[in-house]
């Protein structure tokens, strides 16, 4: 089958979706194709026997001047501020336990954030004359190795900045650029959404023809317009917007003739996809404080990519 249209969007992630919104606002007629038999991409909630989980994406890292919080905004979704998804230190109430099991007290707690905001402080002065390619392992390195603190001190702080590359990027340590982190920034409160945050895909989906379970294989592209296939639809289009994610675009499965501009592949090939899991616990009783935001505990890694964090999440007297 082959259809005409104006413009074809390829990815029904929120990207994509954000793409095919503003066009079709503005008196484009688009078609969005999706590999998978949803919309939302990362984006994916889980609704059973009642409760509702995020599988995917769940927060919004500050909400201030924000353009995704303006949007969920103008959908009507609830929001509960839940501040500790940008891996800080302090702030918001963290429940704090050793290697040994044994919870921290207030003021040993308070210790361990000040460690951690002086080796912030350092590491931010020490940024500023490293060279891209230098790993965020070995500023940690200088930065610790510039105090003068006992071995079990410093080793506490160096798991927390471990911890802080897997958390925020899925990634170990020593294969993360010291620059990695530059636009790690928080500005104002972090918020989830009680009722799921794929609200923010199917409000952004409506009245759009998007058609699901299209993977498409191939786009044939030229300064007159392209063509895109599928195993079942080929489809011309004056315009096309690819929002695919990167490891598929670095993948042979989609075949792009005329191959990208060189600055385009060459960015592609430095890039990588990290891996990033997320594991749901359900308890018959709450064993943590009623304001406790996060319950983390100290020590060493307990295998590649575990990170040391569970977060109550909407419990107690903090009820979504």
């Amino acid at each position: 089958m082959t259809d005409r249209i104006d413009t074809l969007v390829v990815g029904a992630g929120i990207s994509g979706l954000t793409a095919a919104r503003l066009l079709a606002d503005a008196g484009r007629g688009v078609v969005v194709l999706e590999a998978r038999d949803r919309i939302g991409g990362r984006v994916h909630t889980s609704r059973v026997d009642g409760r509702i989980t995020d599988l995917g994406a769940s927060w919004i890292h500050g909400i201030d001047d924000g353009p995704v919080w303006a949007a969920t905004q103008d959908l009507g979704m609830r929001a509960a501020e839940f501040t500790v998804g940008s891996y800080q230190a302090g702030g918001r109430p963290i429940a704090y336990y050793g290697p040994d099991g044994v919870r921290l007290s207030d003021e040993q707690a308070a210790a361990f954030v000040e460690d951690v905001r002086s080796v912030d402080e350092r590491l931010a002065v020490l940024l500023a004359s490293v060279a891209p390619g230098t790993s965020y392992a070995e500023l940690a390195d200088r930065a610790l190795g510039a105090v003068d603190w006992t071995p079990d001190r410093i080793e506490r702080v160096r798991e927390f900045l471990q911890h802080r590359t897997e958390e925020q990027y899925g990634v170990w340590i020593a294969d993360m650029d010291a620059h990695g982190l530059d636009d790690d920034q928080t500005n104002g409160d972090e918020v989830v959404f009680p009722d799921g945050y794929v609200q923010l895909a199917t409000g952004l989906a409506i009245g759009l023809d998007i058609r699901l379970g299209q993977v498409v294989t191939r786009i044939d592209w030229s300064t007159g317009g392209a063509r895109v296939s599928t195993a079942g639809l080929s489809l011309d289009a004056r315009h096309v917007v690819v929002t695919v994610p990167v490891g598929v675009l670095q993948s042979d499965d989609l075949v792009i003739s005329p191959a990208l501009p060189t600055p385009v592949t060459a960015a592609l090939s430095n890039l990588a996809m990290n891996d990033f899991e997320k594991v749901f616990l359900r308890f018959d009783g709450r064993f943590w404080d009623p304001d406790v935001y996060a319950v983390r505990r100290q020590g060493p890694r307990r295998g590649g990519g575990t990170r040391s964090t569970t977060s109550p999440g909407c419990t107690g007297s903090r009820r979504c």
